[in-house]
């Protein structure tokens, strides 16, 4: 009897954890969050996701855009998307920040993460697949969802991460925004990449949104620009890519170059 009891207990417990792990809880007006496990990556990740204004008063699916680096992007792109919603209705979007559970945390493994690398691309792998198979289905279940207009924004590191995702399964987004990708630190994986995929596809059915600061390093100025050459050159039909040289440096042009990015994103509406 005391086993039975013991084991009724550790199944009570497990329950608890999954229901914790699986439950948004709302910590202000129209912002819900939760503490996920990833299965593949091991590691635990805060979700925090903004709903547009009348989402409760309506029925309406929303596209979602997903921001890496959610520990300092957040905050801009979801007051960003609320500000521009009242200008444009068409911009309601439903914001989902992915985060690390410590500002140390983010620091320390998100090179991991978010950069490909000619040794291995197992780390990188593992967290494209904790958001394609597990954080994507969570947020189409708990929330009212355009399921095909998915949209990912990366800065830095993460625009190289959306490129890794861009190139090796294109689908998984719909539309893009890649602010500074940082191809001048991948030791040239995504311009390798992006010739790989071009030889075996032809299409690639997608918006993407690019940009530089003009007083960048040169190195990443040098690599971005002849990225942004080759992958013009490459004429991949379907695509729709605009680029944008901004005025200042790799982070000054962080939240202009997002505003820019995603009023692209819906001016496209083809997409």
């Amino acid at each position: 009897m005391k086993k039975l009891i013991y084991m009724l207990a550790l199944v009570g417990v497990f329950q608890y954890s999954y229901a914790q792990n699986h439950t948004f809880n709302m910590v202000k007006e129209g912002i819900y969050t939760m503490q996920f496990v990833s299965k593949h990556t091991k590691d635990t990740y805060r979700i925090d996701v903004q709903i547009p204004f009348g989402y409760q008063s309506n029925k309406n699916r929303y596209p979602v855009l997903y921001a890496l680096d959610g520990n300092v992007s957040f905050g801009m792109v979801s007051d960003i998307a609320k500000l521009l919603y009242f200008e444009k209705q068409h911009s309601a979007v439903i914001i989902v920040g992915i985060s690390y559970t410590t500002y140390q945390e983010w620091i320390h493994k998100r090179g991991r993460d978010l950069m490909p690398n000619t040794t291995s691309t197992k780390e990188i792998d593992r967290y494209h697949t904790f958001i394609k198979d597990e954080l994507i289905p969570l947020i189409n279940t708990n929330f009212r969802t355009q399921k095909d207009k998915n949209i990912i924004y990366g800065h830095s590191s993460a625009g190289v991460f959306g490129f890794y995702s861009m190139f090796k399964e294109p689908l998984v987004f719909k539309n893009y925004i890649l602010t500074s990708p940082s191809v001048d630190e991948d030791g040239g994986y995504i311009k390798q990449m992006e010739k790989n995929f071009h030889i075996k596809n032809k299409n690639l059915d997608i918006s993407l949104y690019t940009s530089m600061g003009n007083s960048e390093k040169p190195a990443y100025i040098n690599n971005y620009t002849q990225f942004i050459k080759q992958l013009t050159n490459s004429n991949h039909s379907g695509l729709h890519h605009k680029t944008d040289i901004f005025e200042g440096t790799h982070m000054s042009t962080m939240a202009p170059a997002f505003v820019k990015g995603f009023e692209y994103m819906f001016r496209n509406k083809e997409k």
